[in-house]
């Protein structure tokens, strides 16, 4: 199409956690035995100019990483549809459903190094054939609107993950962002019951608390927080107190860690250390077996594109800080290892970490979805 992409590996200078000879040897016994599982991202490269979004978007030949995704070592990705419309007009049906047979489309062109994930079986399949297994997600469940077959559409197009709300107020309950959290509507709680009959795992990373806790008490399956972190460490309504966390881990769900920029601290600089700080909060709160990565990472410039995705919602400075150029140790999915070589170095035995990387999601998808 002409237009240059981003690098998929080495956009910008890796911060590799350095471990001693014995931690490496942990490090390789872990990634060949465990499954790592990256339950939140949007594995597509970005143009390299971000001037070029709208053409590159509106073409809807997206290109995946997958050779970035093979440098970090990513067994599954739970890719998140619906960011590609999101610069213009959010979320509106018909593009996601565009957006989501061109990564398919995209997937089924590469069977050498993808395969697609309907079940929790699939993972596992993948991993022993060498290749990268793909779930597919939306990002919010907004599009659907208030035709509650459409989310019967989208389970049949391989849809196995669900956002619930977005930043602002959907149809369903209210997001993250909204001036007041009135928790679940009725549609919501309908909309609850069908994702659990068909086997869709519902995902409240940008739910307001209240909207959470409504959705973690009506759901019959475990829910789960795929992407964010602990409020009580970051006080911004995109972490999650400590209330919606627990409440989360005692119906059986699991909170993924997230590694977007301006996200975890407002310091000048934004590393893999935070992502681990949140890790070591979580699981001091709730326990190792609740508390998995989804780092909401992608291919090229995170901070650009917020940029852009914010102002044209309407939304510019919902992000605190907004000074961190990447994140360092974890920038994309590429340097995924670096997530296990964390943990190895601040002292999670094998079995936390091989729960952690992957195994706690494993579990909560073999439950929900099968």
């Amino acid at each position: 199409m002409g237009i240059k992409l981003a690098k998929q590996v080495g956009r910008v200078p890796y911060k590799r956690i350095e471990l001693s000879e014995a931690e490496e040897e942990r490090v390789e016994r872990i990634k060949a035995k465990a499954l790592s599982i990256d339950m939140h991202a949007h594995p597509i490269v970005l143009p390299e100019d971000l001037r070029d979004l709208d053409a590159y978007f509106d073409g809807l030949r997206l290109e995946i990483g997958y050779e970035g995704l093979r440098a970090g070592g990513v067994d599954a990705c739970c890719f998140a549809v619906g960011l590609g419309r999101m610069h213009r007009i959010p979320f509106a049906y018909e593009d996601v459903v565009a957006e989501l047979g061109m990564l398919l489309a995209n997937i089924h062109r590469h069977p050498d190094v993808a395969r697609l994930a309907l079940r929790a079986e699939d993972i596992r399949a993948a991993k022993a054939e060498g290749k990268i297994a793909f779930i597919p997600a939306l990002e919010s469940a907004t599009c659907v609107w208030e035709r509650l077959d459409r989310i019967d559409v989208f389970y049949g197009l391989g849809v196995r993950a669900m956002g619930l709300t977005y930043t602002t107020r959907n149809l369903f309950g209210d997001g993250q962002a909204e001036r007041a959290d009135c928790g679940l509507s009725r549609f919501g709680l309908e909309a609850i019951g069908r994702m659990n009959e068909l086997g869709i795992l519902i995902d409240l990373s940008h739910a307001g608390p209240r909207t959470a806790l409504e959705a973690i008490e009506a759901s019959r399956d475990p829910v789960a927080i795929t992407h964010a972190g602990a409020r009580a460490l970051q006080p911004t309504v995109r972490m999650k107190p400590d209330e919606e966390i627990k409440a989360l881990a005692e119906r059986g769900g699991v909170i993924g860690i997230e590694a977007a920029p301006n996200t975890l601290s407002s310091g000048p600089r934004m590393s893999i250390e935070d992502l681990l700080n949140h890790v070591d909060y979580c699981v001091g709160l709730v326990g190792a077996d609740h508390v998995g990565i989804g780092t909401d990472t992608l291919f090229g410039d995170h901070v650009g594109l917020h940029g852009v995705i914010l102002e044209r919602i309407g939304m510019k400075g919902l992000i605190p800080g907004g000074t961190q150029g990447y994140v360092e140790g974890i920038e994309s999915p590429a340097e995924w290892e670096n997530v296990i070589r964390g943990l190895v170095k601040r002292g999670y035995s094998d079995s936390e970490i091989e729960k952690i990387i992957g195994g706690n999601f494993l579990r909560l998808l073999e439950r929900v979805v099968g």
